[in-house]
């Protein structure tokens, strides 16, 4: 390695930090070491309806297939963590990533200015990648030496644990390697494993996607399967839980990007005030957050499931009024919602009235379980 070369890598390194990356790696493009996995994972169907996790998987597990012309993978992190706020009565859970602005529009934003910096400097080409593109992140960041992927799948980190983002900047610019991270430090911890209500792990390190949270609350865009609604409880969007129990996110550093910082006190929203939302009210409220991912009949998919989960009769009149929603989606499941209060006597009129005028079989369907549930074998 000439000493020409570290000084430019340690150029970069700094530049990176400037513009508020916190963890800067370094690494060649070709597949990292649990590639292979990936077809795996594939055929067990684990991916769930994110087909384009299945499209050219071998570009995917092998970043110099799809970046022939490039030399170095520039792997970076940033916090994201705060305080979670406490969800009381009547209030839904969000992952902590949900509170702030758009991820995406900000980690581009600041992509962009240390491409430039190296299209400019050093003339050479960029890319810039936010989980969007045809890179297995993690298991790059383990390879460009940020840290381990754990048993719940996420890069781990000594003295930052897992509550960050990561970006990718490829470059044609040959630049020094940084030593792969090759120590594990989950140990015989389980609590992840152990902690997720769906059992959306397997085994350790492999994560059906089928089964997780996250993925049913923002990129499924289905109907919920019925066994796996009350195991959601009161999350809205997304899930924490395996990053709440992991003994390395009390190291966890509180974000210094305000970007991140909750900018709408979701968590302590009442869930009832989010019922009914138009499609212009939603996209005036969310656009710039995560949660616009999960689209208005999604969202509202989700509110009635946590609402279902509450055990709070105040949810019944916003569920009843979820009966009368112009998408299918939502009328679903603000009718299971509704089937979880047996004994409220409103809540049973609300889903016979619904009954006489519900055209749409699924939902014909699903407001006769909750009237006339089948009797536990």
């Amino acid at each position: 390695m000439s000493s020409k070369r570290s000084e430019i890598t340690e150029s970069i390194r700094r530049k990176a930090m400037e513009i508020g990356f916190e963890r800067v790696g370094f690494t060649g493009l070709s597949a990292p070491k649990v590639a292979p996995h990936l077809g795996e994972w594939l055929a067990a169907g684990h991916h769930g309806e994110m087909d384009y996790l299945s499209r050219e998987p071998d570009k995917r597990a092998d970043a110099e297939l799809a970046h022939p012309w490039a030399k170095t993978m520039i792997c970076l992190t940033r916090s994201y963590f705060t305080e979670p706020p406490p969800a009381g009565k009547g209030q839904g859970r969000f992952a902590l990533y949900a509170l702030g602005l758009d991820y995406h529009d900000v980690l581009k934003r600041d992509l962009k200015v240390l491409s430039r910096f190296i299209e400019e400097t050093f003339s050479e080409r960029c890319r810039m990648a936010v989980d969007t593109s045809a890179i297995l992140e993690r298991p790059y960041g383990e390879k460009s030496g940020l840290g381990w992927v754990g048993k719940n799948t996420l890069l781990l980190a000594p003295q930052e644990g897992s509550y960050f983002f990561l970006a990718e900047l490829v470059t044609s610019l040959p630049l020094d390697h940084d030593e792969p991270f090759e120590k594990n430090h989950c140990g015989t911890c389980s609590r992840c494993l152990e902690i997720c209500p769906t059992n959306a792990f397997p085994e350790p390190y492999v994560l059906d996607s089928r089964r997780c949270i996250s993925y049913l609350t923002i990129e499924y865009r289905g109907v919920i399967p019925r066994k796996l609604r009350p195991l959601i409880g009161r999350w809205v969007f997304g899930c924490d839980l395996c990053q709440e129990v992991c003994p390395w996110n009390k190291f966890a550093r509180l974000t210094r990007a305000p970007e991140f910082r909750p900018s709408q006190d979701l968590s302590t929203h009442q869930l009832v005030d989010f019922m009914g939302m138009t499609k212009e009210s939603f996209r005036a409220r969310f656009r710039k957050t995560p949660i616009w991912r999960a689209h208005r009949d999604g969202f509202l998919r989700n509110v009635a499931v946590a609402l279902g989960n509450s055990e709070d009769k105040d949810a019944i009149p916003a569920l009843v009024s979820g009966l009368s929603d112009p998408s299918e989606l939502v009328r679903i499941h603000a009718a299971w919602g509704l089937g979880r209060f047996p004994l409220n006597e409103n809540a049973r009129i609300g889903l016979q009235e619904r009954l006489k005028i519900e055209e749409m079989p699924e939902v014909k369907e699903e407001l006769l379980l909750a009237l006339f549930p089948p009797s536990a074998p």
